[in-house]
């Protein structure tokens, strides 16, 4: 299909400039005394400074963050700018789309000495019918804004022109999910579970977004099991949204009955925690499934007192369902416990803060649950997106690890991969798990 108008980003798209911007960002942040790994920041590559800063450093505030990325600038100007080099073929792919007619625009981030410099590097002034650029609009990607200003400026319908960019957490990866939903298809499961983060950072947080991801998951010829994460409602507030209200459109979606997707029968927090329907269990292979709703983002605490009273209601509900739940794994003599949520409870204390620690009590709850429960429990966690496997409790009487909880954290955006697990009742770990690698498209 020809479209009318191509917008193209450039940073990363039609200019080498990822790990430069990378690289200062990591330094700049080193200089304010907040140690980030390249890795971490290269899950966030594409979306706009500020919206990397409030994922990976919570509790810098509006003006910190701006001086982060002030110093950020001035390095890469200085330091990076010049090795940036135009990949290839730009000019020639540019060619191609006017000669049928199609017009071009430019989509981005990048102002000032930044764009100038990308635009002697590519040579393409007059293929380019339009610019929106970072002194056009006061949020950058993935908000929908500089890129609606483009499709204007382009002069034709938005449904004949198309983005071409980075996608974190939308087109590019609903498309390795439909992918990685035949690969999983393809196996003998008892069940698939997934921890939470179905949207981006600052979304889409619609309900037209979420309701086409339940359509995708209903695709899963296995049962399939949800908790919510942050990002389809703690952080909706980024983009005009009321959390509490995108918690219960989740609720209305993924956790509206007593059966999973695909039909596993699930029991349900009841009683004086009967709203939180998410909270779920149920037995398989001699083996307690529970899962919790704990979020990332300091796990809604700090923010707002509303916000405040919210964590504290929903931790009450979650430590009691842990409480009833060993006691049943107890009371059934179970042979194991799996916990699984979406946020990384900071188990190793890496997360800046200026407030109060949001996981703390959850902390001490899962090393109580793993005390005394004397078997092997398995805590699966998201948020984090790089896959590690660990022993992360101590064990306060010795100092030494609490051999018997293990915990293990799921991949995450950009990639699309997942974790077969399995339940081998005469090993002593009692839990087996696999990484799958990554699939393409019609692999």
């Amino acid at each position: 299909m020809q479209f009318s108008g191509y917008i193209f980003d450039v940073e990363g798209t039609l200019v080498d400039s990822v790990r430069q911007n990378l690289l200062s960002l990591q330094e700049s942040l080193a200089d304010f005394g907040i140690a980030v790994p390249y890795d971490l920041l290269q899950l966030y590559s594409g979306l706009d400074g500020d919206q990397t800063l409030q994922l990976i450093a919570p509790d810098l505030d509006a003006d910190e963050r701006k001086r982060v990325l002030e110093a950020q600038g001035k390095l890469y100007e200085r330091k990076y700018l010049q090795s940036v080099k135009p990949f290839n073929g730009v000019r020639d792919v540019l060619e191609r789309l006017t000669k049928h007619g199609s017009r071009i625009a430019l989509a981005t981030d990048c102002k000032g000495a930044e764009l100038k410099h990308y635009l002697s590097l590519l040579d393409i002034d007059d293929l380019v019918d339009s610019l929106a650029c970072g002194d056009d609009a006061e949020h950058g990607k993935p908000d929908p804004r500089l890129v609606g200003l483009a499709v204007r400026k382009l002069g034709v319908p938005a449904t004949q022109a198309v983005m071409i960019g980075d996608t974190p957490y939308d087109a590019a990866e609903v498309a390795a999910l439909d992918t990685m939903i035949e690969e999983i298809n393809r196996e003998d499961l008892a069940f698939v579970i997934h921890v939470g983060d179905i949207t981006g950072g600052r979304g889409p947080c619609t309900d037209e977004w979420l309701a086409a991801r339940k359509r995708q998951f209903e695709r899963f010829r296995h049962p399939f099991v949800i908790v919510p994460g942050d990002n389809e409602w703690v952080d909706c507030h980024r983009t005009g949204f009321d959390p509490m209200e995108r918690l219960k459109k989740f609720r209305e979606l993924f956790e509206s009955g007593d059966t999973s997707l695909g039909g596993l029968r699930l029991e349900r927090q009841s009683g004086r925690y009967e709203e939180y329907r998410e909270h779920v269990r149920w037995i398989a292979g001699d083996v307690l499934f529970v899962g919790v709703n704990v979020q990332g983002s300091n796990n809604n605490l700090g923010r707002t007192p509303a916000m405040d009273a919210e964590h504290r209601s929903r931790m009450a509900a979650v430590f009691a369902w842990l409480e009833d739940s060993l006691r049943l794994a107890q009371r059934r003599n179970l042979a194991g416990m799996l916990i699984f949520t979406q946020g990384d409870p900071d188990f190793e204390g890496k997360m800046r803060r200026k407030r109060s620690d949001g996981f703390t009590g959850f902390r001490n709850a899962l090393r109580g649950l793993a005390l005394r429960f004397g078997k092997p429990v398995l805590f699966v966690n998201g948020d984090t997106h790089l896959y590690k496997l660990d022993q992360p409790l101590a064990d306060p009487a010795t100092g030494e690890p609490i051999r018997n909880f293990t915990r293990v954290v799921v991949f995450g955006s950009p990639q699309t991969r997942w974790i077969r697990a399995g339940i081998a009742p005469a090993s002593p770990e009692l839990f087996q798990l696999s990484p799958v690698p990554q699939a393409g498209p019609g692999k």
